[in-house]
């Protein structure tokens, strides 16, 4: 996934759900001679998927 390391990520499978689950942090720091500015971005996710029974058609 772009922009995650593989340590933020978490990938798990049970009775026929695949959820994925991640973390990301992100800072931003400009110093400047007249202004310094440090930006900070993060938020989780989560996403779960029901694997078909059988596989693909």
């Amino acid at each position: 996934m772009p922009g995650l390391d593989e340590k933020n990520i978490e990938v798990t499978l049970s009775n026929s759900y695949l959820t994925i689950r991640g973390e990301k942090q992100d800072e931003k720091e400009d110093k400047q001679k007249e202004c310094h500015v440090l930006e900070r971005r993060y938020g989780s996710f989560q996403r779960t998927f029901q694997i078909p029974a059988g596989g693909a058609p």
